[in-house]
């Protein structure tokens, strides 16, 4: 009996050694979940089965310019905007089989006299151990500044939308309105040439042939002009492209100064992208052109080329096509300038052409959502390096 006894006083002690240790683990999670809850980076509060507020953390009474004891009892409802009232409560109630979820809305939070601010707010049902409700979780974080650059980002689009309607409006009326006197000023000036020449003299036949050259000039402007305003308000779909035979098209295209230039191609494999064909085709006409025209006094070498391995970059794949030559070049404090609209790096006697080709380069790409990027040594030639998406989102 004694010893029965001794043993039966012994497990009482295993066991109180068990429950102290057991209410020493359970205190100190009740620590660290105190600590969690007061230091979180966000408004966060326990609200009872009405939506009373049962409980808050520091940072919901800094938001709510209230103090714990003021917040303790009211409705959280209170603190939402009228205007956002249905909005919440559709979040409180959850959609059907939501029941224990986690739902995020965003809505207006009135704290105190200040101005209400944006929040995001995430709720979260909470169970009791039988399954019952035992209220609610809320936390939520000040959004206003994210919704004040979202908005300022629409202003911004809208601006950008009109502006790019407005140079579309005044490439048209370039291109239209701007083409009936030019075509007069080159009439007229082959009539003054033809009927009046032997009268006009040297002199005379020298300032005819520069007005005619100028208008010229002036038309290629235009046309040029169009065809930028026209790259990103452009109707044509986004189709699987193969780059290699798009660029042997192009090559074909411009086989006649190809053999004016001696010039020698080495096109090597090239990927399949998602694209507007007739842009990129224009897109490496372009380029393709330039190795052409700016070549110097050698034969023309060009390599088109794609690095075997594309890159990730927001979750989207990217390949690069790289387009070399062994032309005249350029410094490369003007890598940026040479996009620029009507930009010219030489003079019009030296090499033709407006100053627009490499503008509407840059264009296509972005439109693209791309990017394109050039580097020179004067001399030795220069290379563009066009960086575009595998599929269009």
């Amino acid at each position: 009996m004694v010893r029965e006894l001794r043993a039966l006083i012994h497990d009482l002690q295993a066991r109180k050694e068990q429950i102290g240790r057991a209410r020493g683990g359970l205190e100190k999670s009740e620590k660290v979940y105190r600590e969690l809850f007061d230091f979180a980076p966000f408004g966060y509060l326990w609200l009872d089965e009405r939506g009373a507020i049962v409980m808050t953390n520091p940072v919901a009474c800094d938001l709510l310019l209230m103090t714990g004891p003021e917040l303790i009892g009211q409705e959280f409802s209170r603190f939402i905007h009228r205007a956002d009232l249905e909005s919440y409560w559709a979040l409180a109630r959850g959609p059907a089989g939501a029941k224990g979820g986690r739902r995020t809305g965003e809505m207006r939070l009135l704290a105190g006299k200040a101005a209400p601010f944006y929040a995001r707010v995430d709720l979260l049902d909470v169970t009791d151990d039988r399954g019952g409700s035992d209220g609610f979780r809320v936390a939520f974080t000040d959004i206003s500044a994210q919704k004040a650059n979202e908005e300022n980002l629409k202003k911004y689009t809208a601006k950008l939308e009109r502006s790019n309607q407005e140079l579309q409006d005044f490439a048209f009326i370039a291109s239209h309105d701007l083409n009936e006197p030019l075509r007069k000023i080159e009439a007229f000036g082959d009539r003054l040439q033809s009927r009046c020449g032997p009268g006009l003299g040297q002199e005379g036949l020298e300032y005819v042939q520069r007005m005619r050259a100028a208008a010229q000039r002036l038309r290629d402007m235009t046309r040029g002009l169009l065809e930028y305003s026209r790259v990103c308000s452009a109707r044509g779909g986004f189709v699987p492209v193969a780059l290699e035979p798009l660029v042997r098209g192009v090559l074909s295209d411009l086989e006649w100064q190809i053999e004016k230039n001696e010039a020698r191609v080495i096109l090597e494999e090239l990927p399949t992208l998602e694209a507007d064909p007739d842009q990129l085709r224009r897109l490496f006409q372009n380029l393709i052109s330039n190795a052409l025209k700016f070549h110097g006094n050698k034969p023309v070498r060009l390599r088109i080329s794609s690095p075997t391995d594309g890159f990730i970059e927001n979750e989207s794949e990217y390949r690069q096509i790289i387009v070399e030559d062994n032309g005249i070049g350029f410094e490369d404090a003007h890598a940026e300038r040479i996009f620029r609209l009507f930009e010219r790096l030489h003079g019009r006697g030296a090499y033709e052409g407006t100053g627009m080709g490499l503008a509407i380069c840059r264009r296509i790409v972005e439109r693209h959502g791309g990017s394109i990027a050039a580097r020179g040594l004067p001399g030795k030639g220069a290379d563009f390096t066009i960086t575009l998406p595998v599929k269009q989102v």
